[in-house]
């Protein structure tokens, strides 16, 4: 339609104000995304944003949240955006159809480093171990494990639903169940969940120690388990990690037909 004339796109959410900064080229006419408190001509914004960032927009938004994909603890958009120039080769690969699912985690899990300003060279997993152990020895109080970068093997389901998601807005749509999510059915309705990852997010050693005895849904802090980051499992005194909402169970995506 923008081919054609001039045209005003009325939303508020985020999605929407990427996409359109992301699609509209040079030939189309002026578009305009009318919020509920502004107006935004979208020309205007792409010529103030600098080419890196306009090359990775769809990837610095889905890696760092969006409606289908996780925000990562206290990384936000401007900060991942002032680091577009390092992120750009890595961005690149995530625009690009029919990557493969070791290149996408390798890239994924570099992306991860950079944001978390990780050592060069030192892996997700490094750095959060020494980052707990570091913080540990010198705080007396709690250390919430949100904090710490995400392990390796959260981060690799994690590229891979960023990856399905930015080639999704591209047009290319790929099967969910093969980039980090799991197909189920409630009540007739197809839905997928994501997979959050197959290790253990800490030491089994360290996992043995953290257990709660609590007589509720464990939807609370005082849930040793919650508290912690971790699910309830079967070592935890009324629960067993079966009948609480801290159980494995993952938000729910509906599969819309388009």
């Amino acid at each position: 339609m923008a081919k054609k004339r001039s045209v005003a796109v009325v939303g508020d959410d985020t999605d929407l104000l990427v996409l359109l900064l992301h699609h509209l080229s040079p030939r189309h006419h002026v578009v305009f995304l009318q919020t509920a408190s502004k107006t935004l001509n979208i020309r205007i914004l792409q010529d103030h944003l600098a080419p890196d960032l306009t090359a990775s927009l769809l990837f610095l938004h889905a890696v760092t949240g969006c409606d289908t994909t996780s925000m990562p603890y206290s990384i936000g958009k401007v900060m991942a955006m002032s680091k577009c120039h390092q992120l750009k080769d890595h961005a690149s690969l995530f625009m690009k159809p029919n990557q493969t699912h070791d290149d996408v985690n390798k890239h994924g899990q570099a992306s991860l480093e950079v944001l978390y300003n990780c050592k060069p060279g030192n892996t997700l997993d490094f750095e959060r171990a020494a980052r707990f152990s570091s913080k540990v020895a010198s705080r007396s109080v709690y250390l919430p494990p949100e904090s710490l970068p995400p392990t390796c093997d959260a981060a690799k389901y994690h590229s891979y639903r960023v990856y399905h998601q930015v080639q999704t807005w591209l047009g290319n749509h790929l099967d969910p169940t093969k980039w980090g999510w799991l197909l189920h059915k409630d009540h007739n309705v197809e839905k997928v969940k994501p997979v959050r990852m197959q290790r253990d997010a800490a030491p089994a050693s360290l996992l043995k120690l953290v257990k709660c005895n609590c007589h509720g849904k464990c939807d609370k802090k005082t849930c040793s388990c919650r508290k912690n980051g971790l699910l309830c499992t079967l070592a935890c005194g009324d629960c067993k990690g079966i009948t609480c909402t801290n159980a494995a169970v993952n938000s729910e995506v509906e599969l819309l037909d388009d």
